[in-house]
């Protein structure tokens, strides 16, 4: 009977997020770290759970202005291969998004290291891009490349 009650309650708050109850993404993500640490247990509210909670919200804010600050990433492309690249670092990946989507890429990649870490707060663009750097892209050595041709 319990298990009911947790699944009522996580039946609720998909239902505030359709009904755009939440102010931010970091508001909803408080509230589900509250209720990791007060009410539901972890094998009810799981990180595949907050995973599908966190798409859930972005589903809903489609045409938002990103809550990611973007400003030191973009979206580049070069004979029909993507990248990203960090203007900060000039470090750059390999990507099969576009460039229209890289918000979407950042912040799935955000959702996902958000559902399954342990601190409580949103995965920023730096980390999302470190983990994307170091789990799942090809990092590339374009610009150095590409100086070394021009300098010749």
């Amino acid at each position: 009977m319990e298990n009911n009650n947790y699944q009522n309650i996580l039946l609720g708050l998909e239902q505030q997020i359709r009904n755009n109850n939440f102010k931010s993404k970091e508001e909803l993500n408080n509230y589900i770290i509250y209720l990791k640490n007060n009410l539901i247990p972890s094998n009810i509210l799981s990180n595949e759970k907050v995973l599908e909670l966190l798409n859930l919200y972005d589903s809903m804010h489609q045409n938002d202005i990103p809550e990611l600050d973007m400003r030191n990433y973009k979206g580049s492309s070069l004979n029909n291969q993507n990248f990203i690249i960090s203007t900060q670092t000039d470090t750059v990946l390999k990507t099969n998004s576009t460039n229209e989507d890289l918000n979407k890429e950042f912040k799935q990649v955000q959702n996902e290291i958000t559902s399954s870490q342990t601190q409580d707060e949103l995965a920023n663009s730096d980390i999302v891009f470190a983990e994307m750097k170091e789990n799942r892209k090809e990092e590339l050595t374009l610009l150095k490349e590409m100086i070394l041709i021009k300098k010749y």
